[in-house]
């Protein structure tokens, strides 16, 4: 008894924690302090990226219009290609009748 209250108040105080069953609870609180770091960094990263990402998302909402007009333009000029193509051929074939 004498050694234990001769020594440094840390020490007593690990030594009395242990006997009464305390320093486990006291590591666990102290492992779930460090996971619950290790939530909120990881929160705060996925923040930035969907700040980043929905930074991204306007001019990408742009290029797709623009692609979409593209092809609407595109495939209405194969058309009039087409037509035109049947329209020369028909006037060949009439005029040659002539």
């Amino acid at each position: 008894v004498a050694q234990i209250l001769s020594t440094k108040a840390e020490d007593r105080r690990n030594f009395f924690e242990g006997a009464a069953g305390v320093s486990k609870y006291k590591h666990r609180k102290d492992e779930a302090e460090r996971k619950l770091s290790s939530v909120n960094d990881n929160l705060i990263r996925i923040n930035d990226i969907t700040l980043e990402l929905e930074s991204q998302l306007k001019p990408l909402e742009n290029q797709s219009k623009k692609a979409r007009e593209y092809l609407v333009l595109y495939n209405f000029l194969a058309n009039i290609s087409c037509i035109s193509d049947f329209t020369r051929s028909f006037l060949n074939d009439f005029t040659s009748l002539l």
